[in-house]
């Protein structure tokens, strides 16, 4: 983020065995509003960035976030 008035989404993933926390953080106008967190169902385990690979179409289809 740019200055200190930017808009931004961070997201951010955690995994251990077969579990995942997928983490939204919504930055507007430099401030952070909030954030949601999601446990995505897996039967597997899986890295955070194939997590995060295959949950962006669901935040976006969810209107989570935009920028993802």
């Amino acid at each position: 983020m740019n200055g200190e008035g930017g808009d931004m989404d961070i997201i951010a993933c955690a995994t251990d065995a077969n579990v995942a926390c997928v983490q939204v953080f919504f930055i507007r106008n430099g401030q952070h509003l909030g954030n949601k967190a999601f446990f995505p169902k897996m039967t597997n385990e899986y890295e955070p960035a194939d997590v995060l690979h295959a949950e962006r179409g669901g935040l976006i289809a969810r209107g989570v976030s935009e920028s993802c």
